[in-house]
């Protein structure tokens, strides 16, 4: 089965500079790319910030992240799950919550976790007379206003910390640093007092803040972990300004579950990328869980003896030729471009086939044909172009060279 690729661009607010990165996902996995640092973005011309900042994909969805210090916030025992139907009642009170008044504010949610296993959350809040220059300036510099604003607090939940069970991101404020603590990847406290005692400290980036004890996380990080939070943890948190994208669909989690398994055996180390797929399919076997038990339980049975019946086919390939099939799919791998994606590679003794996405079609057949794994390389079907995205899928089979064949007849 096939599912669409997806891009995220985000941009993260850090002193007077703004950070950016672009994640992409598709079946096979996640890729963050690290993109331009702005310096001080809010003084730019539009034609400098256009050429600075580079093209945005039409398809692509934007994220801006503020930093905690243009932000305030305020605890509430209101949870995640009612924050849609309460949001028009919160704004008519938000003048005795913050300190702006109602028309100024653009207020958001964000999901908390409780030791008592009931969950509670913070409204964010913040004054739209503060980040309207950093709004204005950003919808210049991309073509197009962001489609969602979020807070930092909103952003580190797709920070990659699902599987540890606590951590402590430190952000500094202007004056002290503030401690953010994630419990299995969500948020059990905001602006606490930092601990010692935390096992994993990450530091926030900041173009001020003095020196402390901690891994520190870098502004493309912040915003590619603001990207993918939309990925990780739709239903953690409401955007101040707009809505986070969703770039998945409910009855994605078996198959992604299946697909990634499969994928697995041809993972070539991406460590990184891999945290984060294995997050997002982590959240989302979640969420399917607690649809429907009865109806989960049939469908597990059905994807275990589907998911038995796939891996017994791979081990036959790769048990007739050893570690052949995993040295074919790596080189394959190798030969396609950074920005192509790769909806399915089918490997037999003989041949490898290759399906997907590309900027233009003829390049990944020319760079499969000058591998040194590969003969023959043919398109199977005509390469068309993709409208939506600018790209050209196709589906190219290559004879796979035997281990004489690379250098002519064995002596």
């Amino acid at each position: 089965m096939r599912t669409l690729p997806w891009t995220i661009f985000a941009g993260a607010i850090v002193g007077n500079d703004l950070h950016t990165a672009t994640v992409a996902g598709s079946p096979l996995g996640v890729r963050a790319k690290a993109g331009p640092i702005l310096r001080d973005f809010c003084s730019l011309a539009q034609e400098e910030s256009r050429r600075l900042l580079g093209s945005i994909p039409d398809a692509a969805t934007i994220v801006l992240v503020l930093p905690s210090s243009m932000v305030a916030l305020r605890p509430t025992a209101l949870p995640a799950s009612r924050w849609g139907s309460a949001r028009e009642e919160v704004l008519k009170s938000i003048e005795s919550l913050f300190p702006f008044p109602a028309s100024e504010a653009a207020v958001g949610f964000v999901g908390r976790r409780l030791p008592s296993s009931e969950s509670a959350g913070y409204l964010v809040a913040a004054d739209r007379r503060t980040i309207q220059p950093w709004l204005d300036a950003f919808a210049r510099a991309a073509a197009r206003p962001a489609d969602a604003v979020i807070s930092s607090h909103m952003a580190i939940l797709g920070s990659g910390n699902q599987k540890a069970e606590r951590v402590e991101l430190l952000e500094w404020n202007g004056s002290q640093w503030s401690a953010h603590r994630l419990v299995w990847g969500e948020i059990s406290e905001l602006n606490a007092s930092p601990s010692d005692a935390a096992r994993e400290r990450i530091a926030l980036p900041s173009a001020s803040a003095p020196a402390i004890d901690a891994r520190t996380m870098t502004g493309a990080d912040l915003a590619a972990a603001a990207a993918l939070a939309s990925v990780v943890a739709p239903d953690g948190y409401a955007p101040l300004v707009g809505r986070h994208a969703r770039t998945t669909r409910r009855w994605l989690p078996a198959a992604a579950a299946i697909l990634a398994g499969c994928a697995l055996l041809w993972a070539v180390g991406r460590v990184e990328e891999w945290r984060y797929e294995r997050a997002m399919l982590h959240l989302q076997a979640q969420r399917a869980e607690r649809e429907s038990p009865l109806a989960q339980v049939r469908a597990a049975r059905q994807r275990a003896t589907d998911l038995i019946a796939r891996l017994e086919s791979v081990r036959q390939v790769f048990s007739g030729g050893g570690s052949g099939a995993l040295i074919a799919v790596d080189a394959v791998q190798a030969s396609v471009p950074a920005e192509a994606f790769l909806y399915r590679i089918e490997v037999d003794p003989r041949t490898i086939t290759v399906k997907g996405e590309a900027r233009r079609a003829g390049d990944v057949l020319r760079a499969i044909e000058d591998a040194a794994e590969f003969q023959g390389a043919r398109d199977l079907d005509t390469p068309i172009t993709v409208e939506e995205r600018g790209l050209e899928m196709f589906n190219i089979r290559a004879e796979r060279r035997t281990p004489t064949s690379k250098g002519g007849a064995g002596g």
